[in-house]
């Protein structure tokens, strides 16, 4: 099988040279101690580490090893390496769909972001005809409307199509999902929320990738009043952050969240409004950043962004604002701003024109820095790239490759 580059590396000569699989087979010393080869694969990137596979058994044991897919997805995570965006639009062909990846986030000067950045385009198909919206949890994306219907892990190419969950139509109906990540158990974990007709408690059932893939329903909770999500197709997609998912609520300013390991049901308050509304219309979306739950509106009257932050002290939630600047370089008619990451203190965003990006510390809007792939995007989110091979999660033959 033919080596392929991976990036560049300097040499005494001041040279550069691709690093390949057969280059670390040929130039890493035999008798390297192992801790120091976990380091070195350890801070190595993604892509990387699916062609240092074929170096060795040892190595290809190593980093199939659940533990260390973890330790390398939490390793990147906590430096704010290896991050990629992926933009969804739809097609001319109903149920079809594209994905452009961005695959780098690095730092630029006075060469424009798009002219160097290569990004990957391929095609998803989704038995849906409504507006698909995409959420991320550790390397992997989910696609869904109120129902989950397709995950993919954009590094290793593989995709899966989820099962449905049970749905008692005259008695209940799909309300949102969500996806998350259980660290105590190591295992990702979609959640389906429902309403009850009844007496419009929260219904809930959970589905662990995993050999089995069942849905199984939370009883273990009393009854939880469903809190009004508002229209799926309009309202903003639920994120995963430190161990739960957390859905806004359109009334009384109220946030769900769901603890994905004990699988337990709360409402926080969001941010008073008298503060962060400061009049007019106003768009807000709940985002990661820094590891931790954000709240971002967007004042479209005069162009002001902020960013809270959720802090937990004594079981007493707060909020505080750690950033709020002007989008005079972004059309002010644009009601799709939305940050997305932060990398080497700026903040990425997605709005109309593509994707835009706030220096914290000279307090610069820089946008476009990198511009739309197409007039019909849908959606935009980051991820931390993750090796997680969900062939090995499901324990089948299930999967199948991304189209080109």
């Amino acid at each position: 099988m033919n080596s392929h580059p991976i990036k560049k590396f300097k040499i005494n000569n001041g040279h550069s040279q691709p690093i390949t699989r057969d280059f670390f087979r040929d130039s890493i010393p035999k008798d390297l101690p192992s801790h120091l080869i976990h380091e070195i694969l350890l801070r190595s990137a993604a892509e990387c580490l699916l062609s240092f596979k074929g170096v060795c058994k040892d190595w290809c044991s190593l980093i199939k090893d659940p533990s260390f897919v973890k330790q390398h997805h939490d390793h990147h995570k906590a430096n704010n390496q290896s991050i990629g965006i992926v933009f969804i639009h739809d097609s001319d062909y109903i149920e079809q769909y594209y994905l452009t990846i961005l695959n780098s986030l690095r730092e630029y000067e006075d060469v424009p972001f798009n002219k160097e950045t290569k990004t990957e385009k391929f095609g998803i198909s989704v038995s849906t005809d409504r507006i698909l919206k995409i959420t991320s949890c550790n390397g992997l994306l989910c696609f869904h409307t109120e129902f989950p219907l397709l995950m993919l892990n954009p590094i290793t190419k593989e995709m899966l199509e989820l099962p449905k969950p049970r749905i008692e139509e005259e008695k209940e109906e799909a309300s949102a999902c969500g996806f998350g990540f259980d660290a105590k158990k190591n295992v990702y974990k979609v959640v389906q929320l429902k309403r009850c007709f009844s007496n419009s408690s929260l219904g809930c059932e959970v589905l662990e990738l995993g050999t089995t893939m069942s849905w199984r329903k939370i009883q273990h909770q009393p009854s939880f009043p469903h809190p009004d999500l508002g229209d799926p197709e309009l309202r903003p997609e639920p994120v995963f952050v430190e161990g739960s998912i957390y859905w806004q609520a359109i009334k009384n300013q109220n946030i769900l969240c769901f603890d994905v390991a004990s699988e337990m049901f709360r409402l926080i308050p969001a941010p008073d409004g008298k503060k962060t509304e400061r009049g007019g219309a106003y768009t807000t979306f709940l985002v990661e950043l820094d590891r931790s739950l954000c709240l971002m509106t967007h004042d479209i009257s005069c162009g002001v962004v902020g960013i809270w932050k959720m802090q937990n002290d004594d079981r007493k939630t707060t909020w505080i604002e750690s950033y709020s600047f002007d989008t005079e370089r972004i059309d002010l008619e644009d009601i799709d701003i939305k940050s997305l990451c932060i990398r080497s203190k700026k903040i990425y965003l997605k709005y109309r024109k593509g994707l835009a990006c706030y220096d914290t510390q000279s307090q610069e809007l820089m946008a476009p820095v990198f511009s739309r792939v197409a007039d019909n995007n849908l959606d935009a989110v980051a991820y931390t790239k993750s090796i997680v091979c969900l062939r090995d999660v499901v324990g089948s033959s299930i999967m199948r490759l991304c189209t080109s």
